[in-house]
């Protein structure tokens, strides 16, 4: 037998869409989808649930292993339970445009109870996209953490 030249079996995988670079915060295809804080994904998932479990009407719903453990996450790390809380928080980020869809859902999805901890964790992830300052990023969560935790 003679060893053959085989082409390759397999193709190889093209290169996704647009330029990514996670230091410019250059997402690639997802760099102007619309992005959730852990809080607005908790309200989503729980209304398609209860929707489901209405429209089975005492069926049971398929919840799988993914799903539960979902939900046991955002319960556990979703900072504002509230609908009301949740859409205050967007209302309050969405004003400040230039925050990026992605940076306003992590500073929505991170802020903890205390400011300090927040402007350095925040700082750090926006701080080569963003055009905002350490202390005009301070102002903004500033904005966000004193309204929210008066109605935590």
């Amino acid at each position: 037998m003679s060893q053959e030249n085989h082409a390759p079996t397999s193709r190889s995988k093209p290169p996704p869409p647009g330029e990514e670079d996670a230091a410019k915060l250059k997402l690639g295809e997802f760099q102007d989808v619309d992005t959730l804080t852990l809080s607005e994904a908790s309200l989503v998932i729980n209304a398609l649930i209860a929707k489901r479990r209405k429209d089975a009407k005492g069926r049971p719903i398929n919840e799988t292993d993914v799903l539960i453990k979902t939900l046991e996450y955002l319960d556990a790390f979703a900072r504002f339970k509230q609908k009301e809380n949740v859409e205050a928080v967007e209302r309050l980020l969405s004003a400040h445009k230039e925050l990026t869809k992605f940076e306003r859902a992590q500073i929505g999805t991170m802020l903890p109870r205390l400011s300090f901890s927040v402007v350095f964790v925040s700082y750090t992830i926006c701080r080569g996209a963003s055009r905002l300052t350490r202390r005009s990023l301070g102002q903004v969560l500033s904005a966000v953490i004193v309204p929210t935790n008066a109605r935590l």
